[in-house]
């Protein structure tokens, strides 16, 4: 009786008939002791997200600061960020109290000098006409319908990626660490965000990181690159000397995927091991062609060739 009235506790929670019995005859069928935990999961699971609304709302605290907070749809509350970069890219809270309250400081909308990400079967669907239902993301954090993309100019845009699943990637190898811009740009057709699940920084405000380290003999490749945000990109753990408990992002078959802190470690990677040996390999090829080279001392002048002995004929 009292696992039953425990149960009927959470089913109470439900406001849905049908996921109320559901839960019910999924509680019944679980061992008393995990009765909480289970439905813990199932009334997360149950809860619906709520969706903010427009508005401006205005925090007061005793002791302060206080808070004036804005929420707009995507691509307004993107060109108000580009509006407070063009007025003071590094202090935006100085830029907003400049707009606020200084009469020669207006600042500029920008263009939209972001990426838009299209695949071709949704181009072609714009092109006929059926643009109102697709929806297209924009690096920045904005989004438009396919209908808006075709009232832009290309230039006002910036960059329109088109991708083709046949397109082969852009690589670097092991010239360089840091990605360049068509790497960058080829990035943004696969994630619009940092890739770590959740988080929904643009990918305009992220740092390309590398899947397999750099340090571990990681490629500056399309396939050993993503998109993370500062944050995420801190505490992503992928390097054996200072683990952070975080888990850490690698691409697997179904592509760029977070791997959980009770997962194979990074270092157990097929891929990561490899890096690693080849790296390993070079290093050792480098070492052993210093110790055999002629040891030279820019210092010593060369030593003429000893006298020949005297002719005895």
């Amino acid at each position: 009786l009292g696992t039953l009235t425990l149960i009927e506790t959470y089913t109470a929670k439900v406001k849905k008939t049908l996921d109320a019995w559901n839960l019910r005859a999924k509680l019944a069928a679980t061992p008393a002791h995990r009765i909480p935990t289970v439905a813990a999961t199932r009334l997360k699971e149950l809860r619906s997200k709520r969706t903010a609304k427009p508005g401006v709302r205005i925090t007061y605290r005793k002791q302060g600061p206080n808070t004036l907070s804005i929420t707009d749809d995507a691509t307004t509350i993107a060109n108000m960020r580009g509006v407070l970069e063009s007025t003071n890219n590094t202090d935006l809270l100085k830029a907003a109290n400049d707009i606020f309250f200084n009469k020669e400081t207006s600042g500029s909308k920008p263009a939209v000098r972001t990426q838009v990400i299209i695949t071709l079967n949704e181009l072609d669907q714009i092109i006929n006409g059926d643009g109102d239902e697709i929806e297209l993301n924009l690096t920045n954090g904005g989004r438009m319908t396919g209908v808006e993309f075709l009232t832009h100019k290309f230039a006002e845009i910036g960059y329109a990626t088109i991708v083709h699943p046949l397109d082969g990637p852009i690589n670097t190898w092991r010239l360089s660490r840091g990605a360049n811009l068509n790497q960058r740009l080829t990035l943004h057709a696969e994630s619009h965000t940092c890739s770590r699940p959740g988080c929904n920084k643009p990918a305009d405000y992220c740092h390309v990181h590398h899947l397999v380290p750099w340090q571990a003999g990681g490629y500056t490749n399309i396939n050993n690159l993503t998109f993370l945000c500062a944050y995420h990109n801190g505490i992503n753990d992928d390097d054996p000397l200072r683990p952070t408990g975080h888990g850490y992002m690698y691409r697997l078959n179904t592509g760029v995927s977070f791997i959980p802190p009770w997962g194979a470690p990074i270092t157990a990677m097929p891929e990561y091991q490899e890096a690693l040996a080849r790296l390993n390999a070079e290093r050792e090829t480098v070492t052993k062609t210093q110790a055999t080279a002629p040891a030279q001392n820019p210092d010593t002048t060369p030593q003429q060739p000893p006298d020949p002995p005297p002719d005895s004929s």
